[in-house]
């Protein structure tokens, strides 16, 4: 951008000014590059792991929805900035004798997050919030709200998610609203699935294995068409179960007709839905301001920021909804630690306390699961059973950054001085960046391994 030139090839000439760019710490260049991975880890090393995310940051002004259930006046429903969540949840709370005290109200947290399903809010619990660095801020600006965040966030458009610095003028983004919805005597929830099931057995039937949109035109295969009511079931329900009222439209025009189609609901019942704005300008750069991250428990990982739905860039498996594997890790490579605190080096145990300490670890894990097993069978909530459990079990989440994020981990973790085990994550991250971009790779190595 900075010569206003493309190429298709990388040149000697392109390679030399991503070294120089690189011994001059130039690094905004290195954030328009995204790498997303699926990580399969013990709960030790995800502990190190996630505070190397990066990406998808909000400045500390960012404002934030959240609920809480009150016992006499019930939801309620308030704006707090994220750098007040930040303070709030690590540092604590100054009372009025001026003591500084970490509340565990400032950690049970609930934020709105989006059924992509439904297309409703609902609660959704926050696991942590991060510190991300300081970063470039980019403005997002539609006719009712404007959010700044970093180019890589990501932002639910009419398309699906999108990087915030990919959008332009014109694009549709998801704010809250309101949406009408249909009340039950209307159109009773067990009938209005019985249509949906009905519906998805005409799909083999009704499209094609490549087929066109009938809105839009654009030409795709089964697996990205759905099969659409012609005239909504609001409107006419006595064409619900006609073939003859199916086309088969596109994932996004069926999105935006959908959110058009609010209007026909009957307006007895309102809730607090998604609804599409337009751009009114494209990202523009406003500042350079530390940054945060907020990691949300699942089935849903996004939240509301200034009005607008973000994702979350780390999902791991959440073991309160699903019932964790007895999977552990057993080191092969047990250490004995040498030396003073700051001097200290590991050097390898011998033969017998090796296997004696992999012995202890491996029937460790293995009680812990029977008895997370044996809470499971007596009732006790998931979320509650699986405090037992060690942290050698291993967990699954992914793991979003951008490549001068990704140099920077790899300086950290894929160091003499890191933990053995991060290092082999770090050097397994590290291989993507050299294939994948091997010209960059090579400057940050000439570098001395030191990000931009």
């Amino acid at each position: 951008m900075s010569f206003n030139q493309a190429s298709d090839e990388l040149t000697e000439r392109d390679a030399g000014l991503i070294g120089f760019l690189m011994r001059n710490r130039h690094g905004s260049p290195f954030e328009h590059g995204y790498f997303r991975f699926i990580v399969k880890a013990p709960l030790f090393v995800v502990r190190e792991h996630h505070r190397h995310r990066a990406g998808h940051c909000l400045p500390a002004s960012a404002q934030i929805w959240l609920e809480t259930i009150a016992p006499r006046a019930g939801r309620l429903l308030r704006r707090r900035s994220l750098g007040e969540i930040f303070t709030n949840w690590h540092e604590g709370v100054r009372d009025k004798l001026g003591r500084t005290r970490l509340l565990p109200s400032c950690r049970r947290l609930s934020a709105r997050v989006l059924n992509e399903e439904t297309q409703l809010f609902e609660l959704g619990r926050m696991s942590d919030v991060f510190r991300s660095g300081v970063k470039e801020i980019f403005e997002l600006r539609t006719e009712t709200t404007r959010l700044r965040c970093s180019a890589d966030h990501r932002v639910l458009t009419a398309e699906g998610w999108a990087r915030a610095g990919d959008l332009r003028r014109g694009d549709f983004v998801a704010v809250c609203g309101i949406r009408a919805t249909q009340s039950g005597e209307h159109l009773p929830p067990s009938l209005r699935r019985g249509i949906g099931v009905w519906t998805s057995m005409q799909r083999a039937s009704r499209i094609r294995p490549v087929d066109e949109c009938t809105v839009c035109g654009k030409r795709a295969p089964r697996a990205e068409l759905v099969l659409d009511h012609v005239v909504p079931v609001v409107v006419d329900l006595k064409r619900a179960l006609d073939t003859s009222n199916l086309a088969a439209v596109c994932t996004s025009c069926h999105r935006k007709k959908t959110n058009l189609e609010q209007g026909y609901a009957r307006r007895d019942n309102k809730t607090a839905g998604s609804k599409y704005v337009r751009l009114m300008a494209s990202p523009r750069r406003v500042s350079e301001e530390e940054t945060y991250d907020i990691e949300m428990e699942g089935p849903h990982h996004n939240f509301v920021a200034d009005g607008l739905v973000v994702h979350n860039s780390y999902n791991e498996w959440s073991g309160r909804y699903s019932k964790m594997e007895p999977e552990f890790y057993v080191p092969d490579f047990v250490r004995t630690q040498v030396g003073k605190p700051g001097a200290y080096t590991f050097e390898p145990v011998d033969d017998s306390t090796r296997e004696a300490a992999r012995r202890e670890i491996e029937e460790n894990a293995t009680r812990a699961f029977q008895a997370y097993e044996r809470m499971l069978e007596r009732g006790v909530a998931k979320e509650v059973a699986r405090t037992v459990l060690p942290l050698s079990t291993y967990t699954k989440y992914f793991w979003s950054c951008n490549p001068r994020s990704l140099m920077h981990f790899c300086s950290l973790r894929n160091h003499d001085d890191a933990q053995y085990e991060i290092r082999q994550y770090a050097a397994a991250a590290e291989s993507f960046l050299e294939r994948v971009m091997p010209a960059t790779h090579d400057a940050f190595v000439a570098n001395g391994r030191i990000g931009p």
